[in-house]
């Protein structure tokens, strides 16, 4: 059936990405590494699952992430305050 296959080469998601160049300096001053903060950012921008509803066969994730109006854009990525470890924010 041709009409499948076209069908099913049309399948791909497109996701906006950008590149991050993260300041070592500045994280290691922060005492964070580009590991820790780039899990920071994903969390922020993807979400982070922290739990889930189970109700008879459905289940849901509770996912916490930013508020979509606070990471539109590249400033408003750039603009991320990042948690340093016993501190409050710092980068």
């Amino acid at each position: 059936m041709p009409e499948v296959a076209d069908a099913r080469a049309n399948r791909e998601v497109m996701v906006d990405t950008i590149c991050l160049d993260y300041n070592c300096e500045v994280l290691a001053a922060c005492g964070l590494t580009m590991t820790e903060a780039a899990e920071q950012v994903s969390a922020v921008l993807n979400g982070l699952r922290c739990g889930e509803v189970i109700r008879n066969l459905d289940h849901w994730n509770i996912v916490l992430r930013l508020d979509p109006k606070l990471r539109r854009s590249e400033d408003d990525v750039r603009n991320l305050q990042l948690v340093a470890p016993g501190v409050r924010s710092c980068c």
